[in-house]
């Protein structure tokens, strides 16, 4: 049985949220009904679109893995007292390591996985080290540095892709 002073704890910690969630929905219906599109018929779409089939919602986790990923590798980074705003474009430079090593390697899955994840992390820390050595003799603010790698790395990615 909850007592009354832990209801009201657990509603001053869900309300913010629940407050936070309802105001994108207003402001962003609002901004889609000054696009000229129906809000209710967007939401519609969004709700179906994510919770439709047992294959949409499959697809919404297989997308959002990724990003959950990162965002507790920053997680980790907080709470250690470190700021690692570089955390996406090294999950770009890994997935690719990653990928190209299991593309160009023959070898079995008990030796292969453990070869690409191995080069995976090494590859992030290598973004991250370049991020680290490219600001700290120029004096440069980190975020700003990260933002530059992370634009340099996702459009030679692009360029690639289209060409």
């Amino acid at each position: 049985m909850i007592s009354k002073t832990q209801g009201w704890r657990l509603i001053r910690r869900v309300l913010p949220n629940v407050l936070a969630l309802g105001i994108v929905f207003l402001f962003g219906g609002v901004l889609i009904e000054i696009v000229g599109e129906s809000a209710f018929e967007i939401y519609r779409i969004l709700w179906n679109s994510t919770f439709g089939s047992f294959d949409d919602f499959g697809y919404v986790l297989f997308n959002a893995t990724r990003l959950i990923f990162t965002g507790l590798a920053v997680t980790i980074g907080f709470k250690g007292g470190l700021f690692n705003i570089g955390c996406e474009g090294q999950l770009y430079v890994a997935a690719f390591v990653a990928a190209w090593m299991g593309c160009h390697f023959n070898l079995s899955a008990v030796l292969l996985i453990p070869l690409c994840l191995f080069s995976a992390m090494v590859a992030g820390k290598g973004a991250l080290d370049i991020e680290i050595l490219t600001s700290v003799p120029r004096e440069l603010f980190l975020i700003i540095q990260a933002f530059l790698i992370l634009l340099l790395i996702c459009t030679r990615r692009f360029s690639r892709e289209t060409a």
